[in-house]
């Protein structure tokens, strides 16, 4: 009975000991963090004060709360890590106090005592067990914090995702899609049956009326007609004008209410998308569409996939501007997909690395390059491309350049619902720029 008493006495100070010792040991390891991070915000704050007329235009409240909420994020970061750390050694001490344990007995001449029985095994595993124990928890009670970070990602991953980013695409298409086609043109087949005399007359006879008459019904926001008009004659022509039918999936998409709608659509698109692609991937149509879907779809898939997507998509894009550099919507697409990527917070960055390992990247001059290129080949052709280079150069800290283009983007007439959404978005901005 006596061994067992001192084993379960020295388990019973192990536990208490290695608790305090855990407490002790992370406050003292993180003190220094916290004051540095503490003392670094102070700095920038200072810093920022005493900075020339450029950043006149942000107001010190808000360059305070973005501070310390980096700073913030920055120190949770930083404790997750040694927790990681804390955690794999007390793991590591588990293993090194059992692996000496078995070579002490392996050694021993004693034949009946076990590696569990020595003496100091217990009250080691003990503390090893402890010091995993209190640092696992706090690296899973923080967790829930990079979880809501990881939301704001999520809405990164993959972009443009919102159906209204591609209002103009539609008009672009709908204005270039016929002459495109005029040079492959392909007569639609009689129509069998001879009581179809009627059908036949107003029925269009190739795939330039088709894609008229499938623009009219879009025009008129009739997109499930469009989708079963193009679903029902599309099949007669060649595959490269399923790009049609994919722009009827992607509005469709967000006019259904039902989750499961919405994703049949997408990936409804995305296939026509993937079939017109397939025909001619030298194609700069097939390429946005691909880049369009591929986002639409990413909306259906987990965080990984999406970032996953969000390659695929630059690609795509990418490759659409080399064999159209005169797309306008295809250098606004772009410069959107390199926005939402600048604008990842260090948070972010860390979150997606840890779930993928190399996120895309990207900088607001990349941005601002491609909204250029766009305003170059088409000025003022979209209200929003105008409004969002003023908002990078907000973000780059431009003043002079952001209120160049904020009354720019004013003066740009407003003609959709969109439009009067980027309105009031001009509006705040404005204000923020002290121009109201």
């Amino acid at each position: 009975m006596t061994p067992d008493y001192r084993g379960f006495f020295w388990s019973v100070v192990a536990v208490a000991g290695t608790a305090t010792a855990a407490v002790v040991v992370y406050k003292y390891a993180t003190r220094g963090v916290r004051d540095h991070g503490e003392s670094e915000t102070q700095t920038t704050v200072e810093t920022q004060e005493g900075e020339d007329v450029d950043y006149e235009w942000l107001s010190e409240a808000e360059d305070e709360v973005e501070e310390a909420e980096r700073g913030e994020q920055q120190l949770q970061a930083v404790d997750q890590g040694k927790n990681m750390l804390l955690a794999m050694f007390g793991v590591m001490l588990m293993v090194l106090v059992t692996v000496v344990s078995l070579v002490i007995t392996w050694n021993s001449e004693d034949d009946d005592i076990s590696f569990v029985g020595l003496p100091m095994f217990q009250p080691l595993m003990w503390i090893a067990v402890g010091i995993f124990t209190a640092a696992s928890m706090d690296l899973f009670t923080r967790s829930s914090r990079v979880d809501q970070e990881i939301q704001v990602l999520e809405e990164k991953a993959v972009f443009p995702h919102d159906a209204s980013d591609f209002e103009l695409i539609r008009q672009h298409d709908a204005r270039n899609a016929a002459l495109k086609e005029t040079n492959d043109i392909t007569t639609r087949p009689a129509r069998r049956g001879s009581g179809d005399d009627e059908e036949k007359d107003c029925v269009p006879g190739d795939i330039v009326a088709v894609i008229k008459r499938a623009d009219v019904l879009f025009e008129q926001g009739q997109h499930a007609q469009t989708r079963e008009y193009l679903k029902a004659e599309l099949p007669k022509y060649s595959p490269s004008v399923e790009m049609v039918g994919t722009r009827a999936c992607n509005y469709l998409v967000e006019e259904k209410s039902n989750p499961d709608d919405k994703k049949a659509l997408a990936f409804e698109g995305l296939t026509d998308a993937e079939k017109a692609y397939a025909l001619n991937i030298d194609s700069a149509a097939s390429n946005k569409w691909m880049a369009i879907m591929t986002s639409t779809v990413g909306n259906f898939r987990d965080l990984k996939e999406k970032i996953a997507g969000a390659y695929v998509i630059r690609d795509h894009i990418q490759r659409a501007i080399e064999l159209d550099p005169t797309d306008a919507t295809s250098h606004n697409i772009l410069g959107q997909w390199c926005l939402a990527f600048a604008d990842m917070t260090w948070i972010e960055k860390r979150a997606a690395a840890t779930l993928f390992g190399t996120p895309p990247t990207a900088t607001y001059e990349e941005a601002v390059e491609h909204f250029q290129a766009a305003e170059n080949i088409s000025p003022g052709f979209w209200k929003k491309n105008v409004f969002l280079l003023a908002q990078t150069y907000v973000k780059m800290k431009l003043s002079k350049e952001a209120v160049n283009w904020v009354l720019k983007a004013k003066a740009v007439p407003v003609k959709t619902s969109e439009d009067e959404e980027v309105e009031r978005d001009i509006a705040t901005l404005m204000k923020q720029l002290k121009l109201q």
